[in-house]
């Protein structure tokens, strides 16, 4: 599996040929974003009605600020940045995006368009809802109403009906599924839950005799998280990389599948499961029976590691079987 990353942006792909469209966007992103981080700080003021006024800042490394302001003070914000790489290649562009914010008093006369057209105005770019479209935040729903009504009158992108973005999203999404796969595991009081409510075996992965990580296996033998099969192999990896085993004195490092009874008093001594927790245990166990588990992505980085095996970790002594 190969990849390449810049940033928030991070793809796999089985081949180098997969890999040259994200390639060659990461490339021309990043040199037309260094453009407008170059460029020096701008300050624009005008009047508006009724005794408002707005100010748009321009700040350096891609930032911005407006201020919308009464003769009582400010009553508006619209503060934001340049949207990192993802958001940009699923909309099919640089764009901008900002957290609003707007006393009450002030709102439906259009004056958040008006900041929003201010932020556009003087970074250069357009403006885009965060929490959509793979750009960054999360959008409430005050939020998206108003952009839905700016959206009717112009264009904003991601919007209006946009074969090619759906192309982009859809391939990000499934990136990102691969991703997900490749460093998602269902947390050790997870997978005890699953054994408590579903009778499911957990595969343990212990080091030096101590517990570390770990996951459930479905009845059929299927590695499960709430996102899916899960990479096997994959897992180790990062367990091997995130305990960074070539630092340390390692004994061994060994995957146990244990049935579920077996592993409830192999864990006996965790702590107990939190929300979070439980919230997962219940969204995989709902994945599995309701047959929605997706395909396991074949190679996703190389040789898989067989269960119930010590495993080659740099800087490990014993390999014992």
């Amino acid at each position: 599996m190969l990849s390449c990353e810049q940033e928030d942006f991070k793809w796999c792909a089985a081949t180098l040929s997969d890999l040259e469209g994200p390639f060659y966007f990461l490339r021309n992103y990043v040199a037309e974003k260094s453009g407008f981080l170059q460029k020096p700080p701008e300050i624009i003021r005008r009047p508006l009605r009724d005794g408002l006024s707005l100010d748009a800042r321009r700040h350096a490394y891609g930032s911005f600020e407006i201020r919308l302001r009464s003769p009582a003070g400010i009553v508006g914000r619209y503060d934001g940045h340049i949207n990192r790489a993802m958001g940009s290649f699923v909309l099919g562009c640089i764009s901008i995006s900002a957290s609003e914010w707007l006393v009450d008093s002030y709102r439906r006369q259009g004056l958040g368009d008006l900041m929003r057209d201010a932020a556009e105005e003087i970074m250069g770019l357009p403006a885009v809802p965060h929490g959509r479209n793979f750009v960054h935040g999360v959008l409430s729903c005050p939020a998206a109403k108003s952009w839905s009504k700016r959206a009717a009158s112009r264009n904003v992108h991601g919007f209006a009906s946009d074969p090619a973005l759906e192309i982009r999203k859809n391939l990000a999404m499934k990136n990102e599924a691969i991703l997900e796969r490749r460093r998602s595991v269902l947390p050790l009081a997870s997978a005890r839950h699953l054994a408590h409510i579903a009778g499911w075996d957990i595969t343990i992965a212990e080091l030096n005799g101590r517990p570390i990580s770990g996951w459930a296996t479905s009845p059929d033998g299927v590695p499960a998280s709430p996102t899916g099969i899960i990479c096997e192999g994959a897992l180790v990896r990062d367990i091997i990389k995130v305990w960074r085993l070539q630092d340390e004195e390692i004994d061994q490092l060994v995957t146990v599948q244990y049935p579920a009874v077996t592993a409830i008093e192999r864990l006996k001594g965790m702590r107990g499961e939190t929300e979070r927790d439980t919230e997962f245990a219940k969204s995989t166990l709902a994945l599995y029976q309701g047959g929605s588990f997706p395909m396991p992505v074949s190679d996703l980085s190389g040789p898989s590691f067989p269960i119930g095996h010590n495993h080659p970790a740099l800087g490990s002594k014993n390999h014992q079987t």
